[in-house]
This record gives C-alpha cells, structure tokens and sequence, in this order.
C-alpha cells in the first residue's frame, strides 16, 4: 500500500518538482553560476531515477506488475587557489567524473544477479546469495554512512567559511584578497545545506535499518518480527525516493527571490507567447 498509494504521488510531485527546477537553472542569469549547473545535474539525475527506479519499484511493489556540495565549499574559502576550482569547467567535470566513477563503481551489481525460479513458477532476477549478499549489505551500510558524512563535512566547512568571511577582511599586498559571496551565492548555499539535511533525514532511516539488520541478522525471528522487518524495510526504501521527489519545493522555499523571480518570468513569457 506505501508503494501503490504514494508511489504515483510520488511520482507526480517529484516530477514537477524536476522539470520546474530543470527549467529555472536553465536560465542564462542563473547558468553562469557553477553551483546552479550542479542542481541542473542533480535534478536531472533526480528524474531519471524516479522513472527508472521508483516507477518499476512502485509497478512491481505496488501493481505487481513486473516491469520488462563541495563546490560550496571552494567557493566559500578563504583561500583563493580553491575559489578558483568554483568555475563551470572544473563543475562539468565532476559531474562527468562522478558519474562514470559511480556507473563502475556499481558495476557489480550487474554482474552478481541470476536468475532465479521461485515456487509460484514466477521468474525473478536477484542477488547472489552468499558472500556477494554479505558484502552488498556492509557495502550499503558503509555508503549510506560515508556519504551523509561527508555531505555534513564540506556543509559545515561552507558555514565555517562563510562565518570567517563575515568577520575577517584579509588585505595582502595593498590589495583586498578577501571574497565576499554575493546575495545569489548565499541563496545557492542555504539551497545546499537544505538540501543535505533532507538528504540525510531521509537517507538515515534506510541507513538505520541496514544497521539493524546487520545486528539482528542470526536473531531468531517469529512471524510477526519478520512482517515488522519487511514493513520498515519498505518504509525504509520508500523514503529514500522522497528525498528525490521534494528538493525542488525545498529550493523554492529557501531561494526567496532568486527562484520564485525566475518562475514569474517563466509564466509571464508563456502566457505572452500565448
């Protein structure tokens, strides 16, 4: 039922949240910000996995249908060698980087599945158990650890450099090397750190889950703890895809005028053109 009633709800508000957010960083004012082309990316990416992840999982779950923040933190800094790595360059290449990096990185997972016969003469494609079954759940224990964590790392560096930046003029030479960010950089870094706690807030209860399952994992379990396991299992994975689906109501309500200013433009121009 968490599938089938809020999966299409998912799905909907998600993807308005993607395609309004899409359309805002796609404006030329915006676009000479390298942190917007990383939030172009990411709500690219966001759209993509609710049709290619929560879509099947919800037909599947749901239907039983078997379908066939770094960069805030070089700008932010007080020393000017990594100012610099804040440019749109050095953002297409981390986005190009990170995503062939992570596309190998899981490559195991393509090869470690066979298929496999169940009881009710139904065909289903899963893991192989076994030692690949144990290492997938350290894997997704230490990912789902390591990366809100680092996530909190460079978020409370960019405050930290914000906070120093506030206080401190640094003038060498005769010649002022302090950066200041501007109204737009500190919109666009309130929009990052927002969007790493609801990252994390959400990741945590998978995260937390995993850890309980490693714990209790040669427990024996009657029935009615084996139906409590599946049923915050798929609390757990639920959650995961809202993170995906919200961010983009998120940016609108810490933005203030950048986004919501974008937004008129956009509607204004439309309804003109009509």
């Amino acid at each position: 039922n968490i599938f089938r009633i809020g999966g299409p709800i998912l799905i909907v508000f998600g993807t308005i949240s993607c395609l309004l957010s899409c359309i805002i960083f796609r404006q030329r004012n915006l676009r000479k910000n390298p942190c917007t082309i990383y939030f172009l990316s990411f709500n690219l990416s966001n759209l993509l996995l609710i049709y290619s992840s929560l879509l099947p999982v919800m037909l599947e779950t749901g239907y039983n249908i078997q379908p066939t923040s770094i960069d805030r933190m070089y700008v932010t800094s007080p020393n000017v060698h990594l100012r610099n790595r804040s440019n749109n360059c050095f953002a297409y290449k981390s986005i190009i980087i990170g995503t062939l990096f992570w596309m190998i990185f899981s490559s195991h997972a393509l090869i470690f599945r066979e298929i496999v016969p169940s009881i009710t003469n139904d065909i289903t494609c899963n893991f192989k158990p076994g030692i690949y079954m144990i290492f997938l759940a350290y894997y997704s224990l230490v990912k789902g650890i390591s990366v809100p964590f680092l996530m909190i790392l460079f978020g409370l560096l960019a405050i930290k450099n914000i906070r120093r930046l506030c206080r401190i003029n640094v003038v060498t030479d005769g010649r002022n090397n302090s950066y200041v960010p501007s109204s737009k950089d500190r919109k666009l870094i309130y929009m990052v750190l927002m969007n790493i706690i609801v990252y994390i807030l959400f990741d945590s209860i998978k995260t937390l889950y995993l850890m309980y399952e490693q714990i209790t994992q040669y427990h024996i379990k009657n029935d009615l703890q084996k139906q409590m396991d599946n049923f915050f299992r798929s609390i757990g994975g639920f959650s995961l895809y809202i993170r995906f689906c919200i961010c983009g109501y998120i940016n609108l309500l810490v933005s203030g005028s950048i986004i919501r200013e974008e937004i008129k433009k956009i509607f204004l121009w439309r309804r003109i053109f009509h």
